[in-house]
């Protein structure tokens, strides 16, 4: 019986005769199954995010507005919308170079988690815009539950 478990520098001439063409169709069936990954990904991550970076920068640089009134440096609400507004430009730079570290990491081997994974950190900037928009969303349904009319208050001003 053959020990297939033995390093190449291990094994005598029986085994390797043995292994003969049938292994080398093996590792040729191996190469041409694994084609080096496109960088399909990463591109364009580096073209959406590159491009909403600059506007991003710009909401970044008025998000300190958040705290110009008196008292709102001890409001919480304005603390997590500078947050999630400041944090924008800074996951767009974190997900383009991100993604293609991965992208350079995947090229090491095929890998379904490695797959994932780049998706995931192309993704990243995504995440204050899903904030804002659960926020708004949870407001509406605040808004709607509690019978006020829909507008910016309910207040009435008498003459």
């Amino acid at each position: 019986m053959r020990d297939t478990y033995r390093p190449a520098s291990i094994r005598t001439g029986a085994d390797s005769a043995l292994q003969g063409s049938a292994g080398a169709k093996r590792s040729a069936n191996c190469m041409a199954a694994y084609s080096e990954p496109k960088p399909s990904v990463a591109i364009v991550a580096t073209i959406v995010w590159g491009l909403l970076l600059l506007p991003g920068l710009f909401a970044a640089a008025f998000s300190v507005m958040f705290f110009d009134a008196p008292g709102s440096m001890s409001n919480p609400g304005a603390w997590l919308s500078a947050g999630i507004v400041a944090s924008f430009p800074v996951l767009c730079v974190v997900s383009i170079a991100g993604s293609w570290i991965v992208w350079m990491w995947r090229k090491r081997g095929p890998s379904s988690a490695s797959n994932r994974t780049e998706i995931v950190v192309a993704c990243l900037p995504l995440l204050p815009i899903a904030v804002v928009v659960i926020l708004w969303v949870v407001a509406m349904i605040g808004v709607i539950a509690s019978g006020q009319p829909l507008g910016l208050h309910s207040t009435e001003i008498k003459h």
